[in-house]
C-alpha cells in the first residue's frame, strides 16, 4: 500500500467548471465538506482504468456512498461494480465539492487512488457497458474530447493527475 503524505501540499483551488462552482483540496487535514461520493483512480498497465456510462460518457470509476458505508468500502465496491476491478488498499489524496448558482453544495466527492489487482468482466447489471485503459501518454486529450464525461474535462481531473504524479503514484510522463 502506498502512503500519502498529507502535509506535503496544502493546495486548495476554487474555480468554475461544467458542474458549476468547484472547491478542491489536496490537504487531507482541511477538506471541503463531508464526502457523499467517491472516485477511484486505478492504474492498470501503462494507463488508468476508465468506464463507459452510455449517458454520461467515459469517466473514472466511482459513485455515491450507500447508507452506513465507509468511503474505503465504497471505493472497493465501485471499482468492482463499474470496472470489474479488484483493487488494493484505497488511499485518499483529495476531495472536491460543487454547487450550481446560489444553491448549497450539491455533492462532495472524495478522490482515491488504488492499485488494480485483478480485472474481471464488468458484473451483470452494472450501469457501465465497457472499460478502457486510458494511456498515461494521452491524459491531456481528456479535456478536449467530448466522449469523456464533462466532469472529467474540468480542472479537477487535470489537477488530480498532477497531484498523483507529484506523489509518485503515476509517472511524470510515459516513456
Amino acid at each position: 500500500m502506498k502512503t500519502i503524505n498529507t502535509k506535503e501540499s496544502s493546495r486548495r483551488y476554487r474555480f468554475r467548471g461544467s458542474m458549476g462552482e468547484i472547491e478542491l483540496s489536496f490537504d487531507l487535514d482541511n477538506l471541503p465538506g463531508t464526502a457523499d461520493s467517491v472516485i477511484v483512480f486505478i492504474p492498470w498497465g501503462n494507463g488508468l482504468i476508465t468506464v463507459h456510462n452510455p449517458i454520461r460518457g467515459w469517466e473514472i470509476p466511482g459513485g455515491r456512498l450507500e447508507s452506513g458505508e465507509s468511503e474505503k468500502d465504497a471505493v472497493l465496491r465501485e471499482a468492482y461494480e463499474e470496472a470489474g476491478c479488484r483493487v488494493g488498499e484505497p488511499a485518499k489524496f483529495g476531495q472536491y465539492r460543487f454547487k450550481k448558482g446560489k444553491q448549497s453544495w450539491v455533492m462532495t466527492i472524495a478522490l482515491y487512488y488504488a492499485e488494480g489487482l485483478k480485472l474481471e468482466p464488468i458484473p451483470e447489471g452494472s450501469e457501465m457497458v465497457d472499460i478502457e485503459i486510458l494511456s498515461l501518454g494521452c491524459l491531456e486529450r481528456v479535456v478536449t474530447e467530448h466522449k469523456y464525461n464533462p466532469a472529467m474535462r474540468d480542472k479537477v481531473f487535470t489537477l488530480a493527475i498532477q497531484r498523483l504524479r507529484e506523489l509518485g503514484l503515476l509517472p511524470v510522463s510515459e516513456r
